[in-house]
């Protein structure tokens, strides 16, 4: 993903040859795959998780969100999405149906995910600064 570059380009990491080229995007930030080929790309000033084919390298379908999305967690079957720029929100997306579930509400700017060992996920808000 090349941030504010509006596209996601693929390269050979042996041999740095570029493969590929995915445009589309506004600001592309993070990418999680959920089953080859599909994958899920958020974006920074988009109000919308972008749905992408990585064997046809070409958006697919988008999945609306309340505003932009940072990084991303694939657990079972859910897509766990941070709601950052000025919200508040974790969204939960079924990946099966590709539609939200629910959104969470959690401190000011949720930005970063992880699950731990125990399958606990741990988001972390900067709470707007």
């Amino acid at each position: 993903l090349l941030n504010n570059s509006g596209k996601i380009v693929g390269i050979n990491l042996s041999n740095q040859k570029h493969l590929f080229e995915i445009a589309g995007f506004i600001s592309p930030r993070h990418i999680v795959i959920s089953e080859w080929p599909k994958a899920y790309v958020s974006d920074l000033y988009s109000s919308s998780i972008q749905i992408v084919d990585l064997q046809q390298n070409e958006i697919v379908g988008n999945i609306t969100s309340k505003s932009s999305s940072e990084q991303m967690l694939i657990y079972e079957n859910e897509l766990f999405v941070t709601n950052w720029s000025n919200n508040n929100t974790l969204q939960i997306i079924d990946i099966n149906a590709d539609t939200t579930i629910t959104f969470l509400e959690l401190a000011k700017e949720p930005n970063s995910i992880v699950i731990d060992q125990n399958n606990l996920i741990w988001v972390l808000c900067s709470g707007g600064l």
